[in-house]
């Protein structure tokens, strides 16, 4: 329902309630609270910058929608000489009045999901807290080493409530240049925040968003023992919060996962498959290089992005191990012969093209390299 039906509504109330001036008070009050969660939510939708923990679709400048990368990108430091922002609010909604303040409480403590995610997203943490807190993840990547000591021994001191809020708003809401900073001071923020992502987490009525800033902030800190919550979200599902699980397991590159992205490898979500891919070639242990193969064998029944990224993987294996694997694939998986023979170009500069038995011919006869693959481009 849009905002003129709600305030039809409220008029006719109004009238109703003229013959009963208590009613007509509350009704009044009632009006004045929608208006002011609408000014304040009307504030809040400002289109913010695609940042780890995002579920936003960029626009571009003539209003298409621009497409953009699935998995979150992990953000690295800047180089210190930028400096905080200035008289600026951190969160988009301003400071909100009493009456507009007391209905997002009564939100947050309704028995509606939706109301209590919405409440905690739009009710701000003290603006003055957040700004010492942005000043000082700036100053932790000051090229100056006692600029950073002293930021550190400052955030040391910062109660955790206070850095949970700031961190959780952030990934899940600040703009690029505030992520950055903090993004690579979250691994030194793993171990007083754990107990606290890991709820939030766990929580499924906490706001979507906040969910998929903790699960990257567990991925991203090295929180190795959110492995298993981290591997059961990224299979619960096929929306934003399982891939940004997936992808934060991934960082953690726990050989303890093997079995988790083994069943990962035939996830209704292609992208989690790929994920999954990498992952193993990442662990790079004897089972894993088995699942991997396997998975460009086309016998794990993976999807076919995922077969071609396993390909790719064992293409970047060494060539005593690289070479007859990608042969055996030609035999095994026709739909990536074309690519197992580019990958066989690229490691040896010969060019017997997409059926294995010259391959294996020329590898029987002692498979000798012919120079750079650049000598004969390999057809597209």
């Amino acid at each position: 329902m849009d905002e003129n039906a709600d305030m039809t509504t409220a008029l006719k109330a109004t009238d109703k309630s003229a013959a009963n001036p208590k009613r007509l008070r509350t009704t009044r009050l009632d009006m004045v609270l929608l208006l002011s969660c609408r000014t304040l939510a009307a504030a809040a939708q400002t289109e913010p910058p695609v940042v780890p923990g995002r579920d936003t679709v960029p626009v571009s400048a003539d209003g298409t929608a621009v497409q953009s990368p699935r998995i979150p990108p992990v953000y690295h430091g800047t180089d210190g000489r930028r400096t905080p922002t200035s008289g600026e609010k951190l969160w988009k909604s301003p400071a909100p009045d009493w009456e507009a303040q007391a209905l997002l409480f009564r939100m947050r403590d309704s028995n509606e999901p939706e109301a209590r995610a919405r409440a905690l997203e739009m009710l701000p943490l003290d603006e003055a807290k957040a700004s010492d807190l942005e000043r000082l993840f700036f100053a932790a990547q000051d090229p100056t080493p006692s600029v950073q000591q002293a930021a550190w021994s400052a955030l040391d001191r910062c109660p955790e409530k206070d850095l949970f809020a700031y961190v959780i708003r952030t990934l899940a809401w600040g703009t690029e240049d505030r992520v950055r900073p903090l993004d690579a001071a979250l691994p030194r923020l793993g171990s007083r925040l754990e107990k606290m992502m890991t709820a939030t987490l766990e929580t499924e009525l906490e706001a979507p968003r906040h969910r998929r800033a903790a699960a990257y902030f567990l991925g991203r800190s090295g929180v190795e023992g959110a492995a298993p919550l981290l591997a059961k979200c990224a299979q619960a599902g096929q929306d934003d919060l399982a891939e940004t699980s997936a992808v934060a397991l991934s960082m953690l590159r726990s050989p303890g996962a093997l079995r988790d992205w083994e069943a990962m490898l035939t996830h209704q979500d292609t992208t989690i498959q790929t994920v999954a891919v990498r992952a193993l070639a990442d662990l790079d242990t004897p089972p894993a290089r088995r699942a991997v193969f396997e998975t460009a064998s086309g016998k794990r029944g993976a999807g076919r992005m995922a077969e071609q990224e396993a390909a790719r993987s064992i293409g970047r294996w060494a060539e005593n191990e690289s070479i007859p694997a990608l042969i055996d694939i030609m035999r095994v998986n026709t739909p990536l012969n074309t690519l197992a023979a580019k990958l066989l170009h690229e490691k040896t500069g010969q060019n017997f093209g997409t059926s294995p038995e010259p391959w294996e011919r020329w590898l029987q006869e002692g498979g000798e390299k012919r120079g750079q693959a650049q000598v004969e481009p390999f057809p597209e």
